[in-house]
C-alpha cells in the first residue's frame, strides 16, 4: 500500500427527500399539496413468470455477447 495516495473522500449525508422536497417547493420550483400520491396501476406488465429484472439481465447478457457494452 502506498502511503500519500487518497482512496477516497469525505463528503456530508444529502439532506433527505423531504427536506429536498420543501427547499424545492419554498424556492417556488415546484408546487405540491404536500399529499402523498394515490397508488398508480402498473403501465406495463411482463409476460409469463419472468420478471422485469429476468428481462434486464437477459438483454445485458445478449448485449455483451453482442460486443455493445
Amino acid at each position: 500500500m502506498e502511503r500519500d495516495t487518497p482512496v477516497g473522500r469525505i463528503v456530508p449525508l444529502s439532506p433527505p427527500v423531504e427536506t429536498r422536497a420543501r427547499q424545492l417547493v419554498e424556492a417556488g420550483l415546484v408546487a405540491w399539496s404536500g399529499q402523498r400520491l394515490a397508488p398508480m396501476a402498473p403501465v406495463a406488465r411482463t409476460r409469463g413468470q419472468r420478471t422485469v429484472a429476468d428481462l434486464v439481465l437477459e438483454d445485458r447478457e445478449w448485449s455483451s455477447a453482442q460486443g455493445w457494452h
